[in-house]
């Protein structure tokens, strides 16, 4: 967070990152922080999913920054973009549950993740533009900040640019014959990257795919030569 130099927005995100318990809530999250994916069915469904997109979404949010303001001579706030990025999703944590190697969406949590967030940092009596940029990074909001537009354009492009790349392997799967691709899917991004994944499948085929599957599912019958 020393990229972060403005010391009011430092010192808030750190507070959330340290101590990420809502204030305002009795509820307390069923799993921790760095073990919640990004969506449990959707993009980075896989353990510490959440992690890994949030710090994707930071420095393609950076990245776009920079590129907007060289070209189009706009001025961004590189502190509340990166801000905006680490915090945008962070309460996710609170609305799932652990059912076995995969997540789910819990049925006694009654605020979602975006609306948590604006909550806790008004709480915390953070600073007003940082709860503007995230309420707007959801495209919940008017469009008031070109910060909003970057976070919530880098959320995008990562969501979608994992979710495409998981669906293949989904389907790669399926097609080898596993009867819960899902859950294989989730069991091996829980241990190496996807790009890691990519490049196995790629060297080792659908007999990799298969191996994978008897390893860490069964291969359904139904899919195999007779």
């Amino acid at each position: 967070m020393e990229s972060i130099k403005d010391e009011e927005l430092r010192s808030c995100v750190l507070s959330i990152l340290e101590n990420p318990t809502l204030s305002f809530a009795g509820t307390r999250p069923l799993i921790a922080l760095d073990e919640a994916p990004a969506s449990p069915r959707k993009h980075h469904l896989f353990r510490g999913g959440l992690a890994t997109h949030t710090l994707a979404v930071a420095r393609i949010a950076l990245k776009l920054a920079e590129v907007f303001s060289e070209v189009y001579g706009v001025d961004v706030d590189k502190d509340l973009v990166l801000a905006a990025a680490v915090l945008h999703d962070l309460y996710k944590f609170y609305q799932y549950e652990k059912l076995g190697d995969l997540y789910a969406v819990r049925r006694d949590w009654f605020v979602e993740h975006n609306y948590a967030l604006v909550a806790e940092l008004a709480v915390r009596k953070c600073r007003e533009d940082l709860v503007e940029v995230v309420a707007g990074a959801h495209s919940r909001t008017p469009l008031t900040r070109v910060e909003q537009l970057i976070v919530h354009l880098a959320d995008l492009v990562d969501a979608s640019f994992v979710e495409k790349l998981q669906n293949m392997l989904i389907e790669q799967l399926q097609h080898a014959g596993c009867a819960e691709p899902l859950l294989v899917l989730a069991r091996m991004l829980s241990s190496m990257s996807i790009g890691e994944l990519l490049r196995s499948v790629k060297e080792g085929g659908r007999g990799y795919l298969e191996k994978i599957c008897r390893e860490r599912q069964t291969i359904d019958p139904s899919s195999q030569p007779g």
